[in-house]
């Protein structure tokens, strides 16, 4: 595992579930922990120091936001795993708080205390230039 420890996934999920979805296979763990940084990556690591908080595996130093948020989303790619109607509404609402709490971090509407990159102060900026004329409701 990269973060994440296989305490962490019990203390999520469970030992019944946890064992039901991996049926042995602890690979399925390591492929969604993958995906789930993945995507933390994706919406996040332009402005905060993912790396350096990875160093951070499987200590108490972790920041805990990072870690329920990577587990939700491994969660929910664990659960690709049994068929639809047996995956638990908990985590498909998990999954969803947690993408839209990436996406307002992302957007700088919702404040975290992770490490920023160098250089920045954690903030997206977005600037829009548009070069088309104005548009008028002129009819001359």
């Amino acid at each position: 595992m990269i973060y994440l420890t296989y305490k962490d996934f019990l203390n999520h999920l469970g030992k019944p579930a946890l064992e039901q979805i991996i049926d042995g296979n602890s690979d399925l763990l390591d492929n969604s922990e993958q995906i789930a940084i993945g995507v933390i990556r994706d919406l996040l690591g332009g402005m905060y120091d993912i790396e350096a908080e990875l160093e951070l595996a499987g200590t108490n130093d972790r920041h805990m936001p990072f870690v329920f948020w990577s587990l939700n989303l491994a969660a929910y790619e664990l659960y690709r795993q049994i068929p639809d109607d047996e995956v638990p509404e908990r985590a498909i609402k998990d999954y969803d708080d947690t993408m839209q709490t990436l996406r307002n971090i992302g957007l700088g509407k919702t404040p975290t205390r992770m490490k920023p990159i160098s250089g920045t102060d954690g903030a997206k900026r977005v600037f829009r230039m548009n070069s088309n004329d104005s548009k008028t409701h002129n009819m001359l």
